[in-house]
């Protein structure tokens, strides 16, 4: 089993590997277009929501949410708008400003002083535009900024949403009508009647060209090549009025619209205002906006956050944002992010690693080793063996018979009873499916195969009983580090003891493992690295370069023609000829 034995040393590169993944300095370069993910679907900003590599709705469990604010890292506590960008850039809109995350770091951008953002947009050729509070619009393209304001033709400078057209024209939603920029960069203002005056608060791109429209007052419309198709007041409206809108991802003049009863409809306006369904929300109030994720309708409103999947509705009391909660979406990772502009910015993640206790309500106790085998997760405590399947933690592990390596029964029948008490220090699991159980001051070595199990100590030839760890090499031999040095068995026996005799002068072995050419590592508490082999021992030691005395752990990997070296202070990694590099 020399590819599982120090899963320690494993599990801290993997960590490395997932914490760059996740805080690195930036992004890597990503285009964020839809071609690249059939089920990503274009959002309400432009962004193409990606499929989510997270899901919060079952519960705790598999993901981890943080809050970004003023007190760790965002120069501001609100957020009024989020989207991201090809370069894999994450753009947030605040009354302080435009703030731009690389993946580690939040930092304002000093655009001649734009401020009061209330909108972002992500066009089809990767432009960002900016929707302002008392600035008018603006367009963020190459590090450079273009400005619009009622000098340009808008009627008025308080943005409060945007989009696209299918014909590349920008769509300005603001308090007086709605402005189209053409590619010409020239601003003209729908004259409808019902619109040209409109106190607007938002816009949102369906398929099949269709652009939906909400007023601040509830009226709701629908255009079409720059036209206005249906104009639907709030006293026509059966509902008495349209808040949050979410157009069908299947197209049409379909969409979801939240009501002035707090409820959420799917609506059809091909023919009229035909009700398809009535989706219920509570405990959800006062709609922000509404997104389609993953076949997902997912809700942020003045009260939390919600989604609706296959018409079932749920309410996600498990996120700490959960106060005037504005958007969602997801970057190309496939995590989420959520914006507010009371509590700043939420990213929630997938979790590396799962709880298991948590998970089984397995009370807390110090865990130092574990392994897989037989479908069973066997984990070593300081007072004994835990065992758990699919259903929990067993009770009882039966066994068919204990022996000792010289062939005495010592009786006992039930593994986890045999083991209460015992400071178990290492498990692992050997190419021949047997679990070697390495306890300290206790029995010894335990070998369990099928439902037999033998035991290793000091009168079957151990140097003691006092078992750190335990590693298979190639050829299938045991290599055992105990306090003495090592021991090594084969077909069930112990054929050779390495000590102070042969060069071991610490004898407190802490592990041990099989070397890139055949020869024996053995890493002590405190007196370095020893290199066995059959010309003699060799020691390694801080004079040679080890960043300390104490080796925790060895792991040889073959595919990078190095052995790593876990010691008490820092990681390292040995190459062939002994030569040891610090991390």
């Amino acid at each position: 089993m020399k590819k599982r034995s120090f899963v320690y040393v494993l599990f801290l590169l993997v960590a490395i590997i997932s914490t760059t993944l996740y805080t690195g300095r930036a992004f890597p370069v990503f285009a964020a277009s839809g071609s690249e993910d059939k089920e990503a679907t274009r959002n309400s900003s432009g962004v193409y929501n990606r499929s989510m590599n997270v899901d919060p709705i079952g519960g705790n469990e598999g993901f981890s949410a943080v809050v970004y604010d003023n007190s760790n890292g965002l120069p501001t506590s609100e957020a009024n708008a989020i989207v991201e960008t090809k370069d894999g850039f994450i753009w947030i809109g605040s009354y302080a400003g435009l703030i731009r995350y690389d993946g580690n770091t939040f930092e304002r951008m000093d655009l001649d002083g734009l401020a009061s953002i209330k909108c972002l947009y992500v066009d089809s050729k990767d432009r960002l535009w900016i929707g302002t509070n008392d600035n008018g619009i603006a367009l963020y393209e190459r590090g450079e900024l273009r400005k619009w304001s009622k000098a340009d033709g808008l009627k008025s400078t308080h943005t409060r949403a945007i989009t696209e057209g299918k014909d590349g024209s920008i769509y300005v939603a603001t308090t007086i009508g709605i402005a189209i920029i053409d590619e010409e960069f020239k601003v003209t203002m729908m004259e409808d009647k019902d619109i040209a005056e409109a106190d607007m608060r938002n816009l949102f791109a369906g398929e099949d060209d269709y652009i939906f429209g909400t007023t601040n007052l509830g009226d709701m419309m629908v255009i079409k090549d720059k036209k206005l198709l249906r104009y639907i007041s709030a006293a026509e409206n059966p509902f008495k009025g349209t808040g949050a809108i979410l157009p069908d991802p299947n197209g049409g003049q379909k969409l979801y619209m939240e009501a002035a009863d707090f409820g959420l409809y799917h609506v059809d306006l091909t023919n009229g205002f035909d009700v398809i369904e009535k989706i219920e929300m509570d405990p959800l109030r006062y709609l922000m906006s509404l997104e389609y994720i993953d076949g997902k309708i997912w809700i942020c409103a003045g009260n939390g956050i919600g989604v609706v999947e296959d018409g079932k509705f749920t309410f996600l009391d498990n996120l700490p944002l959960d106060s005037s909660v504005g958007h969602v979406m997801t970057d190309y990772l496939g995590n989420l992010w959520f914006t507010s502009t009371r509590e700043g910015v939420m990213k929630v993640v997938p979790n590396q690693f799962s709880d298991i206790f948590g998970r089984f309500e397995i009370p807390e106790t110090v865990v130092n080793s574990t392994c897989m085998s037989d479908g069973k997760l066997f984990a070593g405590t300081d007072t004994g063996l835990i065992v758990i399947d699919e259903n929990g933690p067993l009770k009882s592990y039966p066994l068919t018979k204990v022996i000792t390596a010289s062939g005495e029964d010592l009786g006992s029948k039930n593994l986890i009873k045999l083991l209460e008490g015992v400071r178990i220090r290492s498990i692992i699991s050997d190419s021949k499916g047997r679990v070697w159980i390495s306890t300290w001051r206790g029995y010894g070595l335990l070998c369990l195969e099928g439902g037999a199990l033998t035991i290793y100590n000091e009168d079957n030839g151990l140097l003691s009983s006092s078992i750190r760890s335990v590693y298979e090499t190639e050829d299938g031999r045991i290599l055992t580090a105990l306090i003495g040095g090592v021991n090594i068995l084969k077909d069930g026996k112990v054929i050779e003891s390495i000590g102070v005799e042969d060069g071991i002068t610490n004898e407190e072995s802490l592990t041990v493992a099989e070397g890139l050419n055949g020869e024996i590592l053995v890493g002590s508490n405190g007196g370095g690295l020893y290199v066995v082999t059959d010309e003699g021992t060799k020691t390694i030691n801080v004079e040679e370069g080890l960043p300390s005395d104490i080796v925790m752990r060895i792991k040889p990997d073959k595919e990078n023609n190095v052995v790593w070296i876990i010691t008490s202070s820092a990681i390292a990694y040995m190459t062939p000829d002994y030569k040891i590099v610090t991390i």
